[in-house]
């Protein structure tokens, strides 16, 4: 696990860390975005697979291994998806449903190890709202081969504290820059010996 942020040392995910260890190995992060984060934990990981869970949100039980099923059955798969479903929670603390989508959240997908050697790490220069999108946008141009398990595997909390929430307007304007990006790219042809981004 690593924990970026502000004291991310005495935060609850390292608290709750601490208390798998040593099966489970921690990272500190803590003056680090998200995406220099999860680059020190793939770079530190020795499995097969890799996957992702920002700590609001919530797996369903057998997303992984319905996702680690998939991608042994196909070897030629980089990665395995699945369905996103949103929800909050009310004031007595009830749990809302919003939306359900297909999705390539980075909590929703679970990859092969190899595929970040293939595609290279997230693009440590790049904005909240970019890192993601910037890195699915250069691995589809190189050819990742993708499947989903076409059910429901990760249950993504909305609260007054996402970045989308707060900062939503400015998101859009970002992920609209990279669209163009993108698109002047994909133009322009594959993207061969493109490098790894750190």
């Amino acid at each position: 696990i690593c924990i970026n942020g502000p004291g991310a040392r005495q935060s609850h995910s390292a608290r709750v860390a601490a208390g798998y260890s040593p099966q489970v190995g921690t990272l500190f992060a803590s003056q680090a975005s998200e995406a220099v984060a999860l680059n020190r934990g793939i770079v530190a990981a020795d499995s097969e697979f890799i996957a992702f869970l920002d700590a609001d949100d919530v797996w369903h039980r057998d997303k992984q291994r319905a996702q680690v099923e998939l991608l042994t059955s196909d070897t030629t798969l980089d990665a395995a998806t699945c369905v996103t479903e949103n929800f909050s929670v009310n004031p007595d603390g009830s749990v809302h449903g919003l939306n359900s989508h297909e999705s390539a959240l980075i909590a929703a997908t679970t990859f092969r190890g190899r595929t970040f050697e293939r595609f290279g790490l997230f693009d440590e220069s790049a904005s909240h709202f970019q890192w993601l999108y910037r890195w699915w946008a250069r691995a589809r141009r190189n050819g990742i081969a993708t499947a989903s398990i076409n059910v429901i595997g990760l249950h993504r909390r909305v609260h007054g504290k996402n970045s989308w929430t707060q900062h939503r307007s400015q998101g859009l304007k970002e992920l609209h820059a990279e669209l163009r990006q993108s698109l002047k790219a994909k133009r322009h042809g594959p993207s061969r010996g493109e490098s790894p981004s750190r």
